[in-house]
């Protein structure tokens, strides 16, 4: 019978993506308003996969090339390739995993590394490593893996990853489009999954185009890279790709929303992809409907990367509280704590602005340029909880960088004090002044972070390396 998996191996044989044929669904209108204008949109949903993530498969691919299963898994990776690494490798029998994350790493995914079995390792780095730096997580785990207790397969280097995609993914998407498809789009991370697909597609016919897509810089996504962290990785994407675009946060979560209230359940990675061929319709219509008058219609196929659920706080923080259902008699539910709703723990980064500083936006530019002191209001104290790195690269005058285990002994003996707290998306923030309000401290959150009073172009002192 198909679709039956029995014997020893029967979970082995299940992992395999060779044995799985995952779905391809063109988008309804619905979804794709170019629909009516011959203008196609498939979504290949490698969410589908046992696993149910797209990394599931240069994970298969890395594992099974290798003959060695005494040692242990070490890689640098907080998400879906040390997840999957970490359950195929226990099935093939390697006695354990290390995964080495970001100290930017949401709960969500150190709670599922954890359930998973994996142990975790928090280095001081971004959310995305840099290959090159030495410190990095990947450095560490390759250096690991040089000895005889561990192995580390090394997704950014590994000809395995994207050797996975060109096996698998590439001939399904031909096979299952009939050889009828004009663009391929995918993310850009460590670009496995675009270049083993796009290298096949291509081989079958050169006239098939690419699309990557990045997240815009200060543009949290989970698992792509920014145009500029793509230079650290060592795959040549170059020759394979023919168009590149940019996706903010918000519309990766609000195009992940609407595919998932449409029935194709997705992550934000996927919202991303299909925002990006949005985009690049518009960027590129009259030669794409130039081609369609030629063609007759235009066939376009991008990924579908994970699930949504790991995500799900972090869609009511990005997107706007409108798009959600309310919850009605909500002081009826026994783990709601009615403190937080009578106080008001965020301000807004220019209310903020008006309490803490004495001086227009303008005047303080001047005077950061000028090297020159700038005057806040006395009894106020903004502290900085982003790590050392992020302080250095820019910082708001006058504030103080404290790490979170730090703050209540800095703040004995200040409760007459307003406490303001800031961090990179106001997460973080947001949670602590909630703690400390609750030990009577007049303490606020700045809404946004760091990044919407960057938005903002509120005034900030810059380290000469701020480029990204």
């Amino acid at each position: 019978m198909e679709n039956v998996f029995r014997g020893p191996d029967s979970i082995k044989n299940y992992l395999n993506p060779q044995n799985h044929t995952t779905p391809l669904i063109q988008l309804p209108q619905t979804i794709n308003r170019y629909e009516n204008e011959g203008i196609h949109i498939y979504a290949k949903l490698l969410q589908n996969l046992p696993l149910y993530n797209v990394k599931s498969i240069p994970a298969y691919n890395m594992i099974t090339n290798e003959n060695d299963s005494t040692r242990i898994i070490v890689e640098s990776s907080s998400g879906n390739t040390a997840y999957s690494l970490c359950v195929m490798g226990k099935v093939m029998g390697y006695p354990g995993m290390i995964s080495y994350a970001s100290e930017e790493v949401g709960q969500g995914k150190l709670d599922m590394l954890r359930f998973f079995g994996s142990k975790v390792i928090i280095n001081q780095e971004p959310i995305c490593p840099n290959p090159n730096d030495k410190s990095s997580s990947i450095n560490i785990a390759k250096k690991l893996g040089e000895s005889e207790e561990y192995i580390n397969f090394g997704q950014y280097e590994n000809k395995h990853n994207p050797q996975g995609h060109y096996d698998y993914t590439g001939p399904q998407i031909y096979e299952q489009m009939e050889g009828e498809i004009n663009y391929f789009c995918a993310g850009v991370g460590t670009t496995g999954t675009f270049l083993g697909t796009i290298e096949y597609l291509k081989e079958k016919n050169n006239k098939i185009e690419s699309i990557g897509v990045v997240r815009k810089p200060n543009n949290p996504i989970p698992g792509p890279r920014t145009e500029n962290l793509l230079n650290q990785i060592s795959f040549n994407r170059s020759e394979k790709l023919d168009y590149l675009e940019s996706v903010g946060t918000k519309r990766a979560y609000m195009q992940s929303l609407i595919l998932s209230r449409n029935g194709i359940i997705s992550g934000p990675s996927s919202g991303m992809n299909l925002e990006g061929v949005f985009q690049f319709i518009k960027n590129n219509y009259e030669k794409i409907i130039d081609l369609k008058e030629k063609k007759g219609s235009i066939n376009i196929v991008f990924v579908c990367c994970d699930l949504p659920f790991l995500y799900i706080k972090d869609y009511f923080k990005y997107l706007d509280e409108e798009l959600f259902p309310d919850i009605k008699n909500k002081h009826l539910l026994k783990s709601f704590d009615i403190k937080n709703i009578e106080k008001n723990i965020q301000i807004d980064s220019k209310k903020f602005f008006n309490i803490f500083f004495k001086e227009t936006n303008n005047s303080i530019w001047e005077k950061i340029k000028n090297k020159e002191n700038i005057k806040t209001n006395i009894n106020c104290i903004l502290i900085d909880i982003r790590n050392k790195k992020q302080f250095k690269h820019f910082k708001i005058p006058n504030s103080i960088n404290i790490e979170p285990k730090d703050i209540e002994d800095y703040l004995t003996n200040k409760k007459n004090k307003e406490i303001y707290l800031i961090c990179e998306y106001g997460g973080k923030s947001n949670e602590i002044a909630s703690k400390l309000q609750n030990r009577g401290y007049n303490a606020y959150s700045i809404k946004g972070g760091t990044i919407e009073w960057s938005k903002l172009g509120l005034a900030r002192i810059k380290d000469d390396s701020c480029k990204i």
